[in-house]
């Protein structure tokens, strides 16, 4: 009889190759536990099969105890010594693992899986490992950025996405302002992403660089891109002419891991497209709002300016009367300037013919001034005549 979980594990799996997944489903009954022991025993000499997927699923240690040594090999090779880790590893698996390491280790790593895996039987596997390419160095870079820093991934991934949506909806000044966002971007992610190969000990070329940076635009301009950039299972780098979709073939070192990629985007752009209506509503909603507030706005300042417009009217009227005050003003100067200047003029030939009769009086001051030092000495000489005389007189 049946009792373990290692047990059920077996009946589910032989069970279902043999199509009784329905009478499984349906309940446990001791009818169906005899006819699933019955089964079990027909097919004993599969235990090694059976109980290397109950290895795979977590309960070796039922398997110890329930199967004995000759009944279930694997279980006591399991036990005795370690086996490598490639039982239930897939092509997708073992590409991660592998386009994670670095230039210097990927073809010895590769050759040790593809070894591990024909060690288990599994020789196309083993084929599909050995396959697997080395990428170039700037395709590795781009991996390691997307790996070890999927955040500035994410960032220019959402750019891109802002740009073709912009495009979409022919929105030049948003197209204008995420292209100039995109080259700063992608400067600052190739920098840091030649940073990081730098710290893991790896040199990035200028010309590698230039093939990151064409690698990232590409994954911004086309979905399928994005999404190969975001696998970190890139080959080669990727390019764009902005029209026409990324060709992808041999860029990507397991296609599959992209498959589910479609589908998840497709949902993703349902909601988006939801997400994008509701956005057009409410900045529709915004923009009727704000031509409402617009519009008020320009009413306020067209009434503003009508006041304005009336103050200064009245202004105008205000000025002109002081100007005709002082135009008036202006000519009764003007007339008293005039009569002024006639009088001054009056007054100048005046003056000039007062100077001329003073230059005259000064010619006769000074003749008479002559004439009077000339009678002075006259009389000096007279006086001087008659005292003489006298004193003659006085000694006659």
């Amino acid at each position: 009889m049946l009792h373990s979980r290692l047990d059920f594990l077996i009946i589910r799996v032989v069970g279902e190759g043999l199509g009784l997944a329905p009478l499984l489903d349906v309940g446990w009954t001791p009818a169906l536990e005899d006819a699933v022991d019955l089964v079990l025993h027909l097919v004993v000499d599969m235990g090694t099969v059976l109980v290397a997927a109950a290895l795979d699923h977590g309960f070796s240690s039922l398997c110890h105890e329930r199967y004995p040594r000759a009944l279930s090999p694997i279980c006591w090779e399991e036990a005795s010594e370690p086996r490598p880790m490639m039982r239930g590893m897939d092509l997708a698996s073992a590409a991660a693992k592998l386009y994670a390491l670095l230039p210097s280790e990927f073809t010895a790593e590769r050759n040790r899986a593809a070894k591990a895996a024909r060690a288990e039987g599994n020789s196309l596997l083993a084929k599909q490992i050995g396959r697997l390419p080395k990428p170039s160095t700037a395709a590795w870079a781009v991996n390691m950025l997307a790996l070890r820093k999927p955040d500035e991934v994410a960032q220019v991934l959402e750019l891109g996405e802002s740009l073709r949506r912009a495009q979409e909806d022919l929105d030049p000044a948003s197209m204008r302002e995420l292209g100039q966002q995109r080259h700063k971007v992608l400067a600052a992610v190739v920098r840091q992403a030649r940073a990081l190969a730098t710290d893991l000990g790896v040199t990035v070329s200028d010309a590698a660089a230039t093939e990151m940076e064409a690698t990232l635009r590409a994954a911004m301009a086309d979905p399928d891109a994005a999404d190969a950039v975001r696998s970190g299972h890139l080959v080669r780098t990727l390019a764009s002419n902005g029209f026409e979709p990324v060709d992808l073939s041999g860029a990507v070192a397991v296609p599959g891991v992209l498959s589910e990629a479609p589908h998840k985007r497709a949902k993703k752009t349902a909601d988006d497209d939801g997400e994008r209506r509701a956005e057009q509503e409410r900045r529709a909603e915004q923009e009727r709002r704000a031509e409402e507030s617009r519009a008020e706005e320009k009413r306020r300042e067209r009434e503003e300016a009508q006041t304005e417009v009336d103050e200064a009217e009245r202004a105008v009227q205000q000025a002109e009367a002081e100007l005709s005050d002082a135009e008036h003003h202006l000519s009764e100067v003007a007339s008293r300037r005039s009569e002024l200047n006639k009088e001054l003029g009056e007054l100048r030939a005046r003056i000039s013919e007062l100077e001329e009769e003073l230059t005259a009086v000064d010619r006769e001051a000074g003749y008479a001034e002559r004439t009077r030092k000339l009678a002075a000495r006259l009389a000096e000489q007279e006086h001087s005549a008659a005292r003489r005389a006298r004193e003659r007189l006085d000694r006659l």
